[in-house]
């Protein structure tokens, strides 16, 4: 099992509801355009944890923001019109506003630099299990 975080704004748009409604977690890019995002997205088994994120600054720190947390169910690529390609995610828990933000300096979250992309694997260790906790809590 694997943990991936999913971006869902699309040119300033929240397409998190979408997502959620759908089932689906998405890259609103084509597979020419941005392939390495594509080479992550094919990454993705059945039964992986992905994560609907914002990422962004705020008082000199990092800020990670869940707003969804799913189990992928299909991992077979599939177009879907007006979010790009998506898989088949069954999201357990949604809040558009936010279900939990992470904070940290630069040099505590890795520079986030994979974090600020469309699609990326995690892999700090503390953010996988507030995800864990997340998706197994009330």
């Amino acid at each position: 099992m694997a943990i991936y975080g999913i971006g869902c704004d699309y040119d300033g748009k929240d397409v998190g509801n979408d997502f959620y409604t759908k089932g689906v977690a998405c890259i609103g890019w084509k597979p020419e355009d941005k392939p390495y995002l594509f080479g992550i997205m094919k990454e993705i088994g059945i039964g992986d944890i992905v994560i609907i994120k914002a990422f962004f600054q705020r008082s000199g720190k990092q800020v990670l923001r869940i707003k969804g947390v799913g189990i992928v169910t299909d991992n077979t690529i599939k177009p879907l019109k007006n979010l790009g390609h998506c898989l088949e995610v069954k999201w357990l828990k949604y809040d558009a506003k936010g279900l939990l933000e992470l904070e940290y300096t630069k040099e505590e979250f890795d520079a986030g630099v994979q974090r600020r992309t469309t699609i990326y694997k995690e892999y700090n260790p503390e953010i996988c299990k507030r995800v864990v906790e997340l998706l197994t809590t009330q």
